[in-house]
């Protein structure tokens, strides 16, 4: 039988609450937890389980997230929908892998240096979809800077940005953008194109002499810059597959945890 939904006053969860919730009498047996959409703008008593694993504050109204800094045994955290303008305090999260921070006011990439520390983090979303941003998404050289600083992440937004193949896709997929932008009846020469690049060194180098062949505008251009469109949505339709088998995952560990 499901747990009877909390009614949450004043914006905080207090300790009886959280055992309600979890069905757990010890709090340090608390391993994960979901406070999606409950209008929570104090955590203060979420210290009381330092071993919490994996949570859920997604929906809610927090414009920070000191009470949790000390959850160093995290290794999932959503705070998505949030008015987070800062991550100063996930900075001693040394086990977190996965963070999605979507949907909140993060402008500047000042506010984002603690994750610098989260030596094991892998994937981070600062966009889930058109309308679940930030406004540092916007900025010039967003998805550049977050990966030179980040170079633990495998996968930024949901696209692969480490391992085989990350930087061919993520060039094209940024040239692709760029075309766009300009217009698909633009004419250019091959060097006007500024391809941005994912990872340092000589394959660096290769990957960009790569792409400038095959972005050259010669007679057979309008076959490639098809294939290049064909790719790319061939990419979003993985994305959104990936994502639809994430949520049926979801949907039945949380069916089983509550039978």
């Amino acid at each position: 039988m499901m747990p009877k939904k909390l009614e949450v006053h004043n914006g905080k969860i207090t300790v009886d609450e959280i055992k309600q919730l979890s069905r757990e009498f010890d709090l340090e047996s608390v391993h994960s937890l979901n406070l999606s959409g409950r209008g929570l703008n104090d955590l203060s008593d979420l210290e009381y389980c330092p071993y919490l694993e994996r949570l859920d504050l997604s929906d809610n109204k927090l414009c920070r997230l000191q009470w949790i800094q000390d959850l160093t045994m995290l290794v999932r955290l959503d705070v998505s929908k949030n008015q987070l303008s800062n991550l100063e305090s996930l900075r001693n999260m040394e086990n977190l892998k996965f963070l999605n921070v979507s949907a909140n006011a993060i402008s500047a990439f000042d506010a984002i240096l603690s994750l610098k520390h989260l030596t094991v983090l892998s994937q981070i979303y600062f966009r889930d979809g058109d309308s679940k941003s930030n406004p540092i998404c916007e900025k010039s050289g967003y998805p550049e800077y977050i990966v030179e600083m980040l170079p633990q992440v495998k996968l930024l937004d949901g696209e692969k940005v480490r391992g085989e193949g990350a930087k061919f896709f993520y060039s094209i997929n940024n040239l692709l953008k760029s075309e766009s932008e300009k217009g698909l009846k633009e004419k250019t020469t091959a060097s006007s194109i500024e391809v941005p690049l994912v990872g340092e060194g000589s394959g660096g180098s290769e990957v960009n002499r790569h792409v400038k062949e095959i972005t050259a505008r010669t007679e057979a251009d309008d076959m490639v810059e098809d294939a290049l469109v064909k790719f790319s949505r061939l990419v979003e339709q993985c994305n959104e597959l990936s994502e639809a088998a994430r949520d049926k995952v979801t949907w039945a560990t949380r069916k089983i945890k509550n039978s």
